[in-house]
């Protein structure tokens, strides 16, 4: 390569490295790599949040006017089928509770003569999302007074069940969940006997996918063999943890005119003070003299732009650099 040509083409990249930088230090940008969206779950990808559809779930509240002379948590409602004495309590005995200071209780005993399978339940219907997962926690206990070697023997038991459609109606459940309890002693460590423990909650845990827009949740308990042994159930601190519909705000339009009161005072001109030009008022301010706005180009425009740049640059050093060489 000789001398003419090597310097031809160290003054080409100069000016196009020049032009580069000049092109860069604009203010333009190619890729903004800081607008790329983000990856989002399905609950972010929506106007959901999670949260628990059940209400009173710690049954902290014992007010429920529909159900007069009964003790069932407010929001919560009763079914049984008969046949043995059945009652619903709120149960404010410590050692029964499993976080405040309430949990429901639930009785039943003195089951009539071949009556098996004395149910008793509450129940709740909720709104929650179509075609979503929700996580079920219970936490219950089942305790007897029948003496230890009885106990466990599956004459007791307590299930949990979905109505997906939440018409609140017990027939409608088909499958019940039962919960693997363990049958403890009624009165817990109180009473003379050498069996005297504390009574324990168990946690139980289930994964329900939604249907409609509502459903019912149901949790019984069941005496299976008609004995007079008295059960008690008791429920405290049920969630159904899953996403929540966000209402969307409701806009209300400003009315299109207001009459003013008779005694507003007129408002008084404001003359423009000598020597100051006017000036159309508008809803935006507009630029000082000499500011260039920033236009969006598309990625396109602005690589094509630079190209022409840098042809043109390049054709400028060629041309300079015959025009040495005559």
């Amino acid at each position: 390569m000789s001398v003419t040509q090597r310097n031809k083409l160290v003054v080409m990249m100069v000016l196009t490295i020049f032009i580069l930088l000049a092109f860069i230090t604009s203010g333009f940008t190619v890729t903004n790599l800081n607008n790329r969206p983000a990856l989002m779950s399905p609950l972010q990808d929506g106007p959901y949040r999670l949260t628990n559809a059940i209400k009173n779930g710690d049954f902290e509240q014992f007010s429920n006017q529909d159900l007069p002379g009964s003790q069932v948590a407010l929001h919560w409602y009763p079914y049984d089928n008969g046949g043995a004495h059945i009652g619903w309590y709120n149960e404010q005995w410590a050692e029964a509770v499993h976080a405040g200071e309430h949990s429901q209780l639930m009785e039943i005993y003195r089951v009539e003569t071949f009556q098996p399978d004395r149910v008793m339940a509450i129940y709740q219907t909720v709104d929650v999302v179509p075609n979503m997962n929700y996580q079920l926690t219970i936490h219950a206990l089942m305790r007897s007074d029948a003496p230890e070697p009885d106990r466990n023997q599956g004459e007791y038991a307590m299930h949990w069940g979905i109505d997906y459609q939440g018409r609140g109606k017990y027939h409608f459940v088909t499958d019940w969940i039962e919960m693997p309890l363990i049958e403890q002693k009624r009165v817990g460590s109180n009473g003379p006997s050498d069996d005297n423990t504390h009574l324990i909650y168990q946690r139980i845990t289930g994964t329900i996918a939604t249907q409609g827009p509502k459903l019912t949740l149901f949790i019984r308990g069941m005496k299976i063999k008609p004995t007079g042994t008295e059960l008690n159930f008791n429920i405290d601190d049920v969630s159904l943890i899953g996403p929540f519909l966000i209402p969307t705000p409701t806009f209300t339009p400003m009315p299109t005119s207001t009459r003013l009161p008779t005694n507003t005072p007129t408002p008084t001109h404001t003359p423009t003070p000598a020597g100051t030009p006017g000036m159309p008022i508008t809803g935006a301010t507009l630029p000082d003299a000499g500011v260039v706005l920033p236009r969006h180009l598309s990625v396109g425009a602005l690589v094509f732009g630079g190209l022409v740049m840098i042809l043109l640059g390049a054709t400028a050093a060629n041309g300079l650099l015959h025009h040495r060489k005559k």
